[in-house]
């Protein structure tokens, strides 16, 4: 029972099971001579999504109940990415992540996506990328089964599912800062305006990616930056002389942000995460400094972890002052951005 083809027709077929009564059997409009074997499995999942859809009426109706509307995920998922993602705060993360669960569930029910359906992807997942990439995912997807209660679920399956990162967070490792002579020999290689002040805003800042590649000319005032992050609360961060005069050396262009996208459409908008990496990865390479964790390298994050432990290494500057400076709320938060050295370490302790 279930979906089968006829010789006489080019569509699948229904065979709807019935207690106590012969298969009811029904025609679809999904054919299964498609003419690539990529669109017959598509049209086979189609045809399956069909099934269920029925069994699930003809269950309903037999009991009297209203069955809750059905929607693929790969259907819910595109409703999703423009109904709910423009609301959060790692836009470009979360399309990555839906990117890849629309890859694995397709045109499954949005209802048969399961606990055992998620450890399943999860085991494939990791084949390929680090735990803490699956855990992304997987939040991704925890938020999208709980936005689809009570519309389409009665509850996600997925409460309580834990991640991986609690296992293996003590292995994870941490970004490698910039040192001093790799720092200067950065800002000594970036002629261009626009990467001169991406990195010395980044750098003297504080501010994460996603906060610098979106800072407006509003948000600029005398001496300071008012940091509007959805992470956390907004705060205030000291803006440095050099990356003051870095950003008044970039022309306005009639944009609203400093780092204006450079595909020039109705709407303004800002550099994405995409073209900020590919700036700060040829600006790296121009200093000869190697990239990515992988190749034990710098990535973009090292500058807010390098600023910060340039701050906290500066006698007379109070740690409150940095965690501050970095919108964290907390010392604890803090500790994980401060590196030390073996050198300052040994200086610590002949002084003790």
């Amino acid at each position: 029972m279930g979906i089968y083809k006829r010789a006489d027709s080019p569509f699948f077929w229904l065979a709807l099971e019935r207690p106590g009564q012969r298969p009811k059997y029904e025609p679809t409009r999904i054919r299964h001579d498609a003419p690539s074997p990529h669109l017959r499995r598509e049209n086979e999942k189609l045809a399956e999504f069909e099934y269920h859809t029925r069994m699930l009426q003809l269950a309903t109706e037999a009991a009297g109940l209203t069955a809750k509307p059905q929607i693929t995920f790969r259907t819910y998922a595109n409703w999703y990415l423009e109904t709910i993602v423009p609301m959060h705060g790692s836009k470009a993360r979360e399309r990555s992540a839906i990117a890849h669960l629309k890859d694995a569930f397709g045109n499954t029910p949005l209802h048969l996506i399961d606990r055992a359906a998620e450890i399943e992807r999860r085991a494939d997942r990791l084949k390929h990328v680090s735990p803490s990439t699956v855990d992304r995912e997987t939040d991704v997807l925890k938020s999208m089964l709980r936005e689809a209660v009570p519309k389409y679920l009665t509850s996600s399956p997925l409460v309580g599912l834990k991640r991986h990162r609690e296992t293996v967070q003590s292995k994870k490792r941490r970004p490698r800062i910039f040192t001093a002579e790799e720092e200067a020999r950065l800002i000594e290689a970036t002629r261009d305006p626009e990467t001169r002040a991406l990195i010395l805003v980044a750098l003297d800042t504080l501010m994460r990616l996603t906060d610098v590649r979106t800072l407006r000319r509003d948000q600029v005032f005398d001496g300071y930056v008012h940091v509007e992050v959805p992470k956390v609360e907004p705060y205030d961060a000291e803006l440095s002389a050099r990356a003051k005069r870095a950003l008044d050396a970039l022309p306005a262009n009639g944009s609203p942000y400093y780092f204006p996208s450079r595909w020039r459409g109705a709407k303004p908008r800002p550099l994405s995460v995409n073209t900020v990496w590919r700036i700060f990865r040829d600006a790296c390479a121009q200093a000869k400094i190697p990239v990515g964790r992988k190749h034990r390298g710098v990535t973009f994050h090292s500058l807010r972890h390098t600023g910060t432990t340039r701050m906290l290494a500066t006698p007379g500057v109070s740690p409150i002052d940095v965690m501050e400076q970095g919108g964290w709320t907390n010392l604890r938060q803090l500790a994980r951005y401060g590196h030390g050295s073996r050198e300052g370490r040994r200086r610590a302790v002949e002084r003790a």
